[in-house]
């Protein structure tokens, strides 16, 4: 009996000894785990800062572009009076052409 209960205990002793080194590699996995996850976590907040400068930027540049678009019409609009008031001189100098001609014959 002496000799049963003797291999039942090492039998429990290495049933113990398996069980606990069960438990450090659990543990060893879930601190691997745990760096995983924080430095994921560490990625995605770097993420949504680069996100966020972006739309920051973003935004800017929509407003630099309308302004662009407001200033481009201007300088059509100033194109297009230009262009009228140059088409008015060269005919009032048809015209002061036309009276030096009949002045002059």
């Amino acid at each position: 009996e002496k000799e049963v209960l003797s291999q039942k205990l090492a039998s429990l002793q290495e049933e113990l000894t398996q069980t606990v080194a069960g438990k450090s590699s659990l543990e060893y996995q879930l601190n691997t785990a745990t760096t995983e996850v924080s430095e994921l976590q560490n990625n995605q907040k770097e993420t949504l800062q680069s996100y966020e400068e972006l739309q920051a930027q973003n935004s800017l540049l929509k407003e630099q572009l309308e302004s662009f678009e407001c200033e481009k019409e201007k300088l059509n609009t100033t194109v297009a009076e230009t262009a009228g008031q140059i088409r008015s001189l060269e005919e009032e100098k048809e015209r002061q052409v036309e009276q030096i001609d009949e002045l002059t014959t």
